[in-house]
């Protein structure tokens, strides 16, 4: 039977006692939106979601038709529980157009010929890019990494933004309570704040692009970029904090 044929109005379904098929609404009104909005968080695919639901995993792990079980077109909800298809591509590859002028202010200075390295340079480096004979310890760019990552923390938390209307260009630290929190606090003025310089999203691409490098370069200081990829928490969904509130008598 068609879900056309199934439809009811509320008014009917209570005259016939007939019970909603929760099943079918957790599935067609409820997965797809979780899945979409944990796309981006790489934490959990349309078979988990589908588990913590209380569905058939094995009706949600795509297949090539574009359509799973119930016809939700796996396009539309992406399978969060890979990687990207470029996760495996070489960090100096993938991130060759990244701008990394924000790592330049952190440098490495050779203890021999006293010539001073970027960071970027330094991690990817064993010695000293002139002289070659000091070795760029591994603590040395542990601390560096350290360093770097307290003063991207510190610029993006700053929270600098300016309002986009033309007449207005306000420049405020301050954060409104109307609308999503980024209504101008100027009287009258209906103009939107925008961030101003560096935003989380920006800290969170920072944080991806050294930890990658890292991991190529310097696995033993992974765990400290890692740390703080965690604590920023910005591509992050808490699953259980999201199903949390989600309850449906009689299931």
């Amino acid at each position: 039977m068609s879900v056309a044929e199934r439809a009811r109005s509320p008014d009917e379904a209570i005259r016939l006692g007939l019970e909603p098929d929760v099943a079918w609404y957790k599935a067609q009104q409820i997965h797809p939106p979780i899945a979409r909005l944990c796309t981006p968080t790489q934490l959990a695919d349309s078979a988990r979601i589908a588990e913590w639901l209380g569905l058939d995993p094995t009706r949600f792990g795509g297949n090539n038709s574009g359509e799973n079980g119930d016809g939700i077109n796996d396009d539309l909800l992406g399978d969060t529980g890979q990687l990207p298809e470029d996760a495996n591509i070489d960090v100096d590859i993938k991130f060759k157009d990244f701008d990394s002028s924000k790592f330049s202010n952190i440098l490495w200075k050779c203890g021999k010929c006293k010539v001073a390295t970027n960071l970027i340079s330094a991690i990817r480096n064993a010695s000293c890019l002139k002289c070659g004979e000091q070795k760029i310890e591994t603590v040395h760019i542990r601390n560096l990494i350290g360093l770097v990552i307290r003063d991207l923390q510190n610029q993006a938390f700053l929270g600098w933004a300016k309002c986009n209307s033309e007449d207005c260009n306000a420049i405020t630290r301050q954060v409104t309570v109307e609308g999503a929190g980024d209504h101008c606090f100027q009287e009258s003025c209906t103009g939107r704040l925008k961030p101003l310089h560096f935003t989380s999203k920006d800290l969170h691409q920072h944080l991806i692009f050294l930890m990658e490098l890292a991991k190529k370069y310097r696995p033993e200081a992974v765990d400290i970029v890692q740390e703080a990829v965690d604590a920023n928490a910005y591509d992050t969904i808490n699953l259980v904090d999201l199903f949390s509130a989600l309850t449906i008598r009689g299931v």
